[in-house]
Order: C-alpha cells, then sequence, then structure tokens
C-alpha cells in the first residue's frame, strides 16, 4: 500500500499540474473565493455593534449582547461570525432551539468553519438549559470518575463556556478512560485551540480508527488547510469524497483547496459539481459566482449572482455585484 506521504506528494504535484492552463497570473488571491463573507463587516457601525456585543456577552449580559448581534446579522445576513457568536449567547440563556437556528445560519455561509460543526454535533442532543446540562454532566462524573462518556460530555460543555482549560483536561480524562474516535476528535477540536501539532496528531488517530468517519476527516482537512499544508488536505478530502461521493460539501472543500493553489479552473469543476449535487449550498454558490467573475465569464457569474440574491434577499453584496455586472 502506498504511504500517506507518498500519496500526498502525488495529491501535491496534480493539484500544480492538472489543468496547467487554468494557471492564470493572479496575485494577493484569499485562501478560497469568497471568504467568510461578501459583506463589508467595516461598514460604519459594524464593527463596533460587534464589539459591543462581545463586551455585554463577556459581563453576562446576555439581552443587550443579544440585541447588538441581532442587529448586526439583520443588516449583514452573510457575516457568519456574527450569527456564531449570537447562538453561543443563546446556548448560554438557556435558549437552545435559538441557538440551533444561528449556528445553522452560521454553517450555511461557511460550512468549512470547524467552530461551527462543533456545536452543530452537540447543540441538538441538549434537552435542557447548558447550566443544568452541566450540573448534570458533574454529577454524572462525580458519581463515577471511570465514566469515559461522563467526561467527554462535561468537556465538551466546559469548552461551549469556553472554560478551555477545564474543557481540554475532562476530555484527556475521556480518552485515557475509552479509546473512542469521538473523543479523540474532541480532544483534537480542545487542542487545536492551544496546540495545532497535537491536535493534528488526535484528528488524525481518530480518523484512522474509522475511515468511515465524516467529521474527523473534515476537521482533519481544515486543520491541515490551517497549516499551509494544502496537499495533505487534498489527500484528506479525496479519501472523503471516495467514500462519500455525494457530499457538496467535500467538493466545495476540494475546490477550495485547488483555489489556494491557483488552479481556477480545477477549483471551478469541483464547486460547479458541490452546486450540482445541493442546489441550496449557498457558499458554494457565492464561490462560484466569484470563480466565474475571474476567468472573465460574467454571464455565468450574472446567473449565480441572480440565483444567490433570490436564496438570500437581504445580502446586499451580491445584489451590489449583480449590478455591477448587469451595468457593464
Amino acid at each position: 500500500m502506498i504511504s500517506f506521504e507518498y500519496r500526498a506528494l502525488f495529491y501535491f504535484l496534480r493539484l500544480l499540474f492538472q489543468d496547467l492552463i487554468s494557471y492564470i497570473a493572479v496575485f494577493d488571491m484569499p485562501d478560497n473565493p469568497s471568504g467568510e463573507t461578501w459583506a463589508d463587516v467595516n461598514e460604519p457601525g459594524i464593527s463596533e455593534q460587534f464589539n459591543r456585543g462581545m463586551g455585554f456577552k463577556m459581563k453576562c449580559r446576555y439581552d443587550d449582547a443579544i440585541r447588538e448581534f441581532t442587529a448586526i446579522v439583520n443588516n449583514v445576513p452573510d457575516f457568519s461570525t456574527a450569527h456564531y457568536e449570537l447562538a453561543k449567547t443563546y446556548l448560554l440563556m438557556g435558549e437552545n432551539r435559538e441557538a440551533l437556528k444561528e449556528f445553522e445560519r452560521a454553517a450555511r455561509f461557511e460550512p468549512d468553519n470547524m467552530d461551527i460543526q462543533f456545536f452543530l454535533r452537540y447543540v441538538p442532543q441538549f434537552t435542557k438549559p447548558l447550566s443544568e446540562e452541566l450540573k448534570d454532566a458533574q454529577n454524572g462524573v462525580d458519581m463515577d470518575a471511570g465514566d469515559a462518556f461522563a467526561h467527554n460530555r462535561l468537556g465538551v460543555i466546559l469548552l461551549m463556556m469556553d472554560s478551555l482549560d477545564c474543557g481540554l483536561q475532562e476530555i484527556q480524562w475521556a480518552v485515557e478512560l475509552e479509546n473512542k474516535a469521538e473523543y479523540h476528535l474532541n480532544l483534537a477540536y480542545a487542542q487545536s485551540l492551544f496546540d495545532e501539532g497535537e491536535a493534528w496528531r488526535e484528528a488524525d488517530l481518530a480518523s484512522s480508527m474509522g475511515p468511515e468517519n465524516l467529521d474527523a476527516l473534515l476537521f482533519l482537512g481544515a486543520l491541515y488547510m490551517d497549516l499551509g499544508r494544502e496537499a495533505d488536505a487534498f489527500a484528506t478530502y479525496e479519501d472523503a469524497v471516495s467514500i462519500y461521493p455525494g457530499s457538496d460539501l467535500l467538493h466545495y472543500l476540494i475546490g477550495n483547496v485547488y483555489f489556494a493553489v491557483q488552479n481556477i479552473g480545477m477549483a471551478r469543476i469541483e464547486i460547479e459539481t458541490a452546486v450540482k449535487l445541493n442546489p441550496d449550498n449557498y457558499a458554494a454558490r457565492r464561490a462560484l459566482a466569484e470563480l466565474y467573475m475571474i476567468s472573465g465569464r460574467d454571464d455565468k457569474a450574472i446567473d449565480q449572482l441572480e440565483e444567490l440574491v433570490k436564496m438570500e434577499p437581504g445580502v446586499k453584496a451580491a445584489r451590489e455585484k449583480l449590478e455591477l455586472l448587469k451595468a457593464k
């Protein structure tokens, strides 16, 4: 069997030379076609509102924080970070249903964000306000210190409450008590907040414990991208898409890797595939519109922008780009 290192090298060479004609001279390009948001989050008042919201959240003035974050997402609907912070604030208030809605909104605009995906894995499991879930989890650990599930659950909740050191410690206990892929993945997430090298080791272990573990593969690929290891990210996503060929998210992520190494042609093909698989994938359509604009295919960019405006009428940037292209 060919080792992972050789496969990674092969994929990197493939990335560099495949569809060579598409390597147009584009400099200072972002890591993916559309980034987190098209919106101008520096427009007057937005950054100040966001900072106020974060300040209120830190002071436990949750109603005030919600007011600020809600005003932002109403004005800038595709600002995923504001949706994410609004969701966390709702969660701290015990409003699980509202929190889940906002995490899902955040994921719509930034589907490759592993912080968002971490919350989306666990928030649907909560049946009580977070403070009560915390008490139950702590009681579980107190009743049986050898219960790996209880330590993992307590660690997850502590991470959600930004008690990072304590959350990390609890999940480390869970891993020591039981060698389970879920716990290794959670430990990888906790470690990523402190040490990406340790995070990589845990994520790699989690993915090796079950090749069908899509969450682990997604996290490992995202970590490789953060580390600037595009070839390894590509190899990871290719392994994943061989198991889940119908995943629009994986094709979108492979497209982002191609874009990161400036292979515009292959990036476009992968993201077109993502849109075909899931026409409601907003992030993929946004990226595809950007790729068409970069390639000078304004007619196709207009088609995508018109769909984006239908999908999210409140996103000003999509309307503005559409108007500019039509005015050419």
